[in-house]
């Protein structure tokens, strides 16, 4: 114990009360000094603030009810952004101990120069993550209320709690067989993108649908590969694999 303290906090100590210190400065300056813009999706949400209701993203209640509460409290939009981003230093300075010392700065670097606002940007999907990431932190049985909690902040946590429920089941290379299933349909012919669409029609009654056609939409406007291609299936289906094995790896040997 004596020896973990003395290389966290001493090697390391300058590190993370360094970084600390330059986030909440960026975060001052990007957020109050110098604010980021209110467009496309930052604005969206900005607008879901101001009039906003618990429905606005179907299922996904549970940011409409933390804008609710800020609201309540007297706190304005850039408030509670700010206050995102003072939460978000825990998971990041937990998850720097996966990091060797001699590349803390390029971890940290992220941090500061392209964090802020992208968190604003995906705020949804960045809160899910971060639910996920504390309930990985922690080994109690009540820990498992945040996984449940981050399906109700984005639906994408889906992915990741197929891959810790297939592990703690002891079924995870199923997950892994059936990303390389989407890969092998899509060299087929079979469009996941469409097949998403297909069911999201049959289901509109609980997700925000148009929203998520609009970004495919946008994707497709805006860039010049096909999102559906067997390549863009294939470096999903790979990074889902290294993910779960990672993600395995990481909580078995308490390494955060």
């Amino acid at each position: 114990m004596n020896y973990y303290f003395k290389y966290e906090f001493g090697n390391r100590g300058a590190f993370y009360c360094l970084f600390s210190s330059l986030y909440l400065l960026f975060l001052v300056y990007k957020i109050y000094i110098n604010p980021f813009e209110l467009v496309s999706d930052i604005q969206s949400y900005y607008l879901h603030f101001l009039y906003g209701g618990l429905s606005d993203f179907g299922v996904e209640f549970l940011l409409p009810a933390m804008f609710l509460t800020a609201k309540i409290v007297g706190l304005g939009f850039y408030d509670f952004v700010f206050l995102l981003g003072v939460l978000y230093l825990y998971p990041i300075l937990r998850m720097a101990r996966l990091v060797r010392t001699p590349y803390l700065i390029i971890y940290f670097s992220f941090f500061l120069l392209y964090f802020v606002p992208n968190y604003a940007f995906l705020m949804r999907q960045y809160f899910s993550f971060f639910l996920i990431v504390v309930f990985l932190l922690n080994k109690s049985r009540s820990s498992y209320f945040f996984l449940v909690l981050s399906l109700f902040a984005h639906l994408s946590a889906l992915i990741l709690v197929a891959i810790i429920i297939s592990k703690n089941s002891r079924f995870w290379p199923y997950v892994a067989f059936l990303s390389v299933g989407v890969f092998v349909s899509s060299l087929m012919g079979f469009s996941l993108m469409q097949g998403v669409l297909d069911l999201l029609n049959a289901v509109s009654v609980y997700l925000d649908k148009d929203d998520l056609i609009r970004k495919v939409d946008a994707m497709a406007a805006h860039t010049d590969f096909d999102a559906g291609s067997a390549s863009v299936y294939f470096i999903l289906s790979l990074s889902v694999i290294l993910h779960s094995i990672y993600m395995i790896r990481v909580r078995d040997n308490n390494l955060i």
